[in-house]
């Protein structure tokens, strides 16, 4: 992936959006663009948990089976992370047992954002969205 002409001196408001297909390492090639753009755009401070909110946004998209669209935007201090994929239903942040082995996603989103929510798209879709900030 060529990212020269995505990837230029920091700004105060920036914005990356990508296509991509529901394979099995979606997740890791979005974590990794993810740390490249919070470097370029100097907001290091927001690694941890912007990797986080993209793990568990991306892995949500992949189980729709279908390619789903990837966006950071830079607005200041804060990265929203966007997620949009053809899946039915909204997401909701759900209790999970001590024994569940899924369901804690959007728990953690929750934990570490400023703010987050769904909105559903025109074409049937939805976009997970996420804001991290310092």
């Amino acid at each position: 992936m060529d990212l020269s002409n995505i990837l230029r001196h920091p700004a105060q408001n920036r914005d990356l959006r990508i296509r991509m297909p529901p394979h099995a390492i979606a997740a890791e090639q979005a974590r990794t663009l993810t740390e490249r753009v919070l470097d370029d755009w100097d907001l290091t401070p927001l690694r941890d948990n912007a990797l986080l909110v993209v793990s568990e946004l991306v892995t949500n998209a992949i189980k729709q089976r279908d390619i789903f669209l990837f966006a950071l935007q830079r607005r200041g201090d804060t990265v929203l992370v966007e997620v949009t994929d053809m899946g039915p239903g909204l997401p909701t942040v759900r209790n999970a047992g001590e024994t569940d082995t899924t369901g804690r996603g959007l728990f953690l989103v929750d934990a570490v954002c400023e703010e987050w929510g769904v909105r559903g798209e025109e074409n049937g879709g939805k976009t997970v969205w996420a804001a991290v900030a310092k």
